[in-house]
């Protein structure tokens, strides 16, 4: 069988990543050059530090804004997730590109999650049950940084254990009127801040916008209040306060989302589609 040979800005980057991740991506450049489009892997594992200074960009340093993420709260420091380029026949890198799509179709066709799922065209991971906060603690208690072995082992044995499948473990039992969810994109898992409470579906619009674009300007002098804005649509929303989380209704946010949703009442899941 014929392999196609990976570009070295590819192979450079996909070193960055865990064991795991770099099988799967592997797997995902051949099955896409196969398919036709040029696509290279661009970007990959990023330390704390580096995500921080992304996060920057366009806040407290010049630049646009790139990401919603702070360090350690992005899928990148945990060396399970990777961004890719398209490029045309001379080498030149397209920022747009049908490519993109049909390279988003096949990396679910393998098992990955794509960004496109959620507004970001170019991002792939390890489909992944595991919260995000579980991540962080567990690089944090080995070496503090996706580049220390320690810590790259520890996520690619937790990665194994759990095969990238999404579990159904119910969830805690509540000890208060705020009975904690969790949120789930089709099987994939987000560690977002989400709660049900009389009667109705809360999230953490700051939690929910790191994962699914746009973002939130919450007001100081007002707590309760927030302005969400995505892709040039604003919509102000007033919640409550609860663990120090603004939380506010999903409905609320959904009306700019617009996601199809479920909601399992007995295992109190919220499950969104495109």
């Amino acid at each position: 069988m014929f392999t196609m040979a990976i570009d070295s800005r590819s192979e450079t980057t996909i070193a960055t990543l865990v064991p795991r991740a770099q099988k799967q991506a592997r797997a995902f450049l051949q099955a896409v050059g196969d398919a036709g489009p040029r696509v290279r892997i661009i970007d990959g594992s990023r330390t704390f530090a580096q995500q921080d200074a992304l996060y920057a960009k366009g806040r407290t340093k010049p630049g646009a804004i790139v990401t919603n993420a702070r360090g350690g709260f992005s899928n990148h420091n945990f060396g399970i997730a990777g961004d890719i380029g398209i490029f045309d026949a001379a080498g030149k890198y397209l920022a747009e590109s049908g490519d993109y799509r049909k390279a988003g179709a096949i990396g679910r066709d393998l098992g990955l999650a794509w960004g496109g799922d959620w507004h970001n065209l170019p991002h792939f991971q390890c489909a992944s049950a595991l919260p995000i906060a579980k991540m962080r603690a567990l690089v944090l208690r080995n070496g503090g940084d996706i580049t220390d072995a320690r810590a790259t082992a520890a996520i690619n044995a937790l990665l194994a254990a759990g095969d990238g499948e999404a579990t159904d473990a119910p969830a805690p039992v509540p000890t208060d009127d705020w009975q904690p969810i969790t949120v789930y994109l089709n099987t994939r898992q987000f560690d977002i801040a989400a709660y049900f409470k009389d009667s109705r579906v809360w999230v953490s619009p700051v939690d929910f916008t790191d994962y699914f674009g746009g973002s939130v300007v919450l007001n100081p002098a007002t707590p309760t209040a927030a302005t969400l804005h995505l892709e040039g649509e604003t919509k102000a929303l007033v919640g409550e306060i609860h663990k120090k989380h603004l939380l506010v209704k999903f409905a609320d946010v959904n009306t700019v989302f617009d996601y199809t949703f479920r909601f399992d009442s007995a295992k109190k899941r919220l499950t969104l589609s495109k």
